[in-house]
């Protein structure tokens, strides 16, 4: 094993010096090996340094941050604090291949996010009273119980909960959204921001990709 000292600290490398996988700390978004490029966004506003920090891309800072809308409260322990009027934008046209997942606490009936043009490009998860009504490019699947706090993905091929796969879906519409992602709201063609919600989000991934095999590990890593 060889060292050498970089920035005050000592960094161990193998044979050759390779650096051992161990000593490469992985983002939480791009746990299990998610390549960094097909991460869209990734907002973590629990821990942040400030509410306008927490708007921040962490996948790659000053490409797709998240934008007003209407501010949110927030706090370092809670996140984004929303309480029914405030909305958050990002810019992205999802398309039938993108998934989303997020992780949040306290919340009521509300839109956590959506992208909705009126021809079934659609990708939105809404909590609508005793069930979460998930949305994906023409499939919708509405299951029970809601869950008012933790974490929920949709995927091009299903929805989770806790990390754990909750239903099927089938993208049965292609295209590119005419409407962006908006973020404690959903972004539909009558009357946006739709149902905004009432709760707190501590963190939200967008990808471009069926994330469908990564979902359990994002989801034990976005409780953090």
């Amino acid at each position: 094993m060889i060292g050498r000292v970089l920035g005050g600290r000592r960094i161990l490398s193998g044979p050759l010096g390779v650096t051992p996988a161990s000593a490469a700390a992985v983002s939480r978004w791009l746990t299990g090996g998610i390549p960094a490029a097909n991460c869209m966004a990734a907002y973590e506003p629990k821990g942040a340094a400030s509410l306008a920090a927490s708007y921040t891309n962490l996948n790659n800072p000053g490409a797709n941050d998240a934008y007003l809308g209407v501010a949110p409260g927030w706090s370092a322990a809670l996140g984004w604090i929303a309480t029914g009027t405030q909305y958050l934008r990002t810019g992205l046209y999802p398309t039938q291949t993108w998934s989303v997942i997020v992780q949040y606490s306290a919340s009521t009936w509300d839109a956590l996010f959506g992208a909705v043009d009126g021809t079934g490009k659609t990708i939105e998860i809404f909590l609508a009273g005793a069930v979460v009504s998930f949305i994906d490019f023409g499939n919708t699947a509405s299951t029970a119980p809601v869950l008012l706090s933790g974490n929920l993905a949709v995927t091009p091929t299903g929805t989770y909960r806790n990390g754990v796969f909750d239903a099927s879906l089938t993208v049965n519409v292609f295209g590119t959204c005419a409407r962006d992602i908006w973020i404690l709201a959903s972004n539909r063609s009558a009357a946006p921001p739709y149902y905004p919600m009432v709760g707190n989000m501590q963190a939200i991934y967008i990808y471009n990709i069926n994330i469908s095999a990564y979902v359990a590990g994002l989801a034990a890593a976005m409780a953090f």
